[in-house]
């Protein structure tokens, strides 16, 4: 007659814990202790995007924490633009960001924007598009196909 004996269940069940315990563990350390690689693209960037043949100036930065802030001008004087973006490991960057419409001080709206860049030549290029909502979602028209460059701002 061949009886499991409990003791020698439960040291088996808590071995086995253990030891998968200890790769799990390890396998976190493993992940957690490989260095972060900080993307290219972080920082202050000098741009211009060409909107149907004009050139606008914006400053874009690349926050480490994966959000983006781009500040402009439009007919109404200055404006602000937040979002957010992801490296890519083929090392393009996608953005996504939204910058909010006012009239007479009154809320009209949104625009949504979205792109891709990449580093070349130590220049950001890439294109991006987008589309004017009002405050019900309705699309008041949309864009594609705009191209972005941009010079990286250093301090001298």
């Amino acid at each position: 007659m061949n009886r499991t004996h409990p003791v020698r269940t439960t040291l088996l069940v808590l071995a086995t814990a253990a030891v998968a315990a200890t790769a799990t563990a390890f396998y976190q350390a493993s992940a957690q202790d490989a260095p972060a690689v900080r993307p290219a693209v972080i920082g202050t960037w000098n741009a211009t995007f060409n909107h149907d043949g004009q050139l606008n100036p914006v400053l874009v930065v690349f926050h480490d924490d994966g959000t983006l802030m781009m500040s402009g001008t439009d007919a109404d004087g200055a404006s602000l633009t937040l979002g957010a973006w992801r490296a890519a490991q083929n090392g393009d960057v996608t953005f996504e960001a939204r910058v909010l419409g006012a009239e007479k001080g009154r809320y009209v709206g949104q625009i949504r924007m979205h792109g891709v860049v990449r580093l070349n030549d130590g220049r950001l290029v890439g294109t991006l598009g987008g589309q004017g909502v009002t405050p019900t979602g309705k699309t008041l028209f949309s864009w594609e196909g705009e191209t972005l460059k941009a010079d990286r701002v250093v301090a001298r």
